[in-house]
């Protein structure tokens, strides 16, 4: 009997350490579920270690920049090989084509080109060399309004060039994207002709800007919400979770000087039209709209002029905006999917570059002309008379497209192929082929075995070359009056 109470003892003995430990068990759990119920401290914390992990785990762990792969392209023929003249005498002018790390070091031997203007012939017109720490250190924006989470962060490393405008003057307007960090959205900045930082903006800009007449710049940007996302539709409110935090889209204005003039929450202004229902099951709750191009009605649009029109990729849709008072004026759908870079042409008739829709003359990814007037929608390129090496041009993300100054002819950009392709808009006839083709040898990122061949980087635009010098400008905008409200000027 004795063991046995010496047990029951010792039973006794701990019971009010066990009952503690319960109990502590138990209000860590309440707690847990407080925490994640009512966003309590330390949630905010732990969900910022969580964005900057998945951003670490997702960036490229070596410093290849957009490298995609190797060519069957010998290195002593590059330049040929860059530019193939297929009809006429086209592009005739020189192209701006967009850099980034690593690029045409034959040019920029430090980083890479930014960009270059290149001739028919192959020939290099200009060159402006990537700085990237230089222009990481010129930025003018308040970092406490633009916080970003950051892991072993490198600016010649983690900012990769995403799209590029073209001032008068031969500056551009180049906007970035990050790796390593939260959110992606990397900011703006102004670039002299050598490369040279005037202003650099880290206000989660991103994606393809539009410049207007008189150097004012239509940017999309995001701003960092809540983890829901909620969709109000009649009476009912439709509340979606995200793993992360919400990009909640707006339109950034910004002066030449890179004041910031105006900011329009694009989401906000969605959620509350009468269009709200494209966002009930949203195809991405953490990136409901996802802006990506921005366009401004030319003086030939009738009543449109001056109107500004937003890609929204997310819903497959674009949406057009008045130009003077910024309301929600309309919101346009079709058989285009996860569309980039939509351009007013000329009239109620647009073009743009179409990711994931296609018919059965092309696609997935084709160049899409749409006429609002009449609905009538027609796959430019590819079609019955596309040489069969280029039909099969996909990007299922990325991309672009550029208008010749006289609206006959665009230059269409598949990114991940590498290849740009410039038509007729007439009848999608291809007048001349570009590649991204670069020397990487000498650089140990890059396996040794393959160094004899051109790199092929993903290439984000081949665009009419505009600039100090260049033949013509964009066709005439209407002006656009941007009223002055008390918020002008200010940042969020």
């Amino acid at each position: 009997m004795r063991p046995d109470g010496s047990l029951a003892r010792r039973i006794l003995e701990r019971l009010p350490l066990a009952l503690f430990l319960l109990a502590l068990a138990v209000g860590l759990i309440a707690c847990g579920i407080a925490i994640e119920r009512y966003d309590l401290f330390p949630k905010p914390i732990l969900s910022a270690a969580l964005k900057t992990a998945r951003a670490t785990l997702e960036s490229a762990p070596a410093d290849t920049g957009q490298f995609a792969d190797f060519a069957e392209t010998p290195l002593d023929r590059i330049r040929e090989r860059r530019i193939e003249v297929v009809e006429g005498d086209a592009p005739g002018n020189a192209v701006l084509v967009t850099g980034g790390r690593h690029q045409f070091r034959e040019l920029c031997p430090e980083h890479g080109c930014l960009a270059v203007a290149i001739a028919p012939s192959g020939e290099i017109v200009h060159a402006w060399p990537f700085r990237p720490n230089a222009i990481h250190a010129a930025n003018i924006a308040d970092e406490d309004d633009y916080p970003y989470e950051l892991n072993n962060f490198a600016a010649e490393r983690d900012m990769h060039l995403t799209a590029i405008e073209q001032y008068r003057n031969g500056d551009l307007l180049v906007t970035f994207h990050l790796t390593n960090a939260f959110p992606y959205a990397g900011g703006v900045a102004r670039i002299d002709r050598n490369g040279h930082p005037r202003w650099f903006r880290r206000d989660y800009s991103h994606h393809w800007p539009r410049l207007t007449d008189g150097d004012v710049a239509l940017i999309p940007a995001l701003a960092v919400g809540d983890d829901a996302l909620e969709v109000p539709n009649g009476d009912e409110v439709f509340t979606y979770s995200c793993d992360g935090r919400v990009y909640r889209s707006v339109l950034n204005i910004v002066d030449g000087d890179g004041t910031l003039l105006e900011r329009i929450p694009v989401l906000d202004m969605l959620l509350a039209s009468p269009w709200s229902g494209v966002l009930i099951a949203p195809h991405d709750p953490c990136d409901p709209l996802h802006l990506n191009s921005i366009d401004v009605v030319g003086e030939n649009g009738g009543g449109l002029a001056g109107d500004i029109v937003l890609s929204l990729r997310n819903v497959s849709a674009f949406a057009i905006l008045d130009g003077e008072t910024h309301e929600l004026k309309r919101l346009v759908r079709g058989t285009f999917v996860g569309q980039h870079d939509v351009t007013h042409l000329r009239g109620s008739t647009f073009l743009m570059f179409d990711n994931r829709g296609g018919d059965r003359t092309g696609g997935p990814s084709r160049l899409l002309m749409v006429d609002l007037a009449t609905g009538v929608e027609r796959t430019v390129f590819p079609n019955d008379r596309t040489p069969e090496a280029l039909r099969g041009l996909y990007s299922h993300n990325r991309s672009a497209i550029d208008v010749s100054p006289d609206g006959r002819r665009a230059i269409a950009t598949f990114a991940h192929p590498g290849v740009a392709v410039e038509v007729r808009l007439a009848d999608g006839a291809v007048l001349a082929v570009f590649r991204s083709l670069h020397d990487v040898s000498g650089l140990d990122q890059f396996p040794e075995e393959h160094l004899h061949r051109a790199a092929r980087f993903i290439l984000q635009g081949v665009d009419y070359w505009r600039g100090s010098g260049a033949a013509a400008a964009r066709p005439p905008q209407s002006p656009m009056r941007y009223p002055v409200r008390e918020r002008a000027g200010a940042e969020p």
